[in-house]
């Protein structure tokens, strides 16, 4: 499991996972930006722990996750070209808090 609060972050998972789906997650954090974002610069902006983007690594993570079916707002998959993710939104208690984990074929 990585979590990406900061940018900077991303160096994590570059080269461990398709770049489609990096640039997809790079996306979604500038819009995090553009949303909660409070006048500081880009590559200070910090999310917090509720609000960080998490990449699942394994089936196992994600099975975890979904187990508590009741804490689960919503699961999609979504198509970044080639590569087929599943978005998982969970409840916290004022937050959703996103969950991606990447198919394997």
């Amino acid at each position: 499991m990585i979590r990406v609060r900061m940018f900077i972050d991303f160096y994590k998972i570059e080269g461990a996972f398709p770049r489609d789906f990096v640039n997809y997650l790079k996306c979604e954090f500038t819009m995090l930006y553009d949303y909660l974002g409070n006048g500081e610069r880009f590559e200070n902006f910090q999310l917090s722990e509720s609000q960080a983007i998490i990449i699942l690594e394994e089936l196992k993570e994600r099975n975890d996750i979904l187990k508590h079916q009741w804490d689960v707002e919503y699961l999609e998959e979504i198509s970044v070209k080639d590569v087929t993710v599943e978005r998982i939104g969970i409840n916290l208690e004022f937050d959703i808090q996103l969950y991606y984990y990447v198919k394997r074929c």
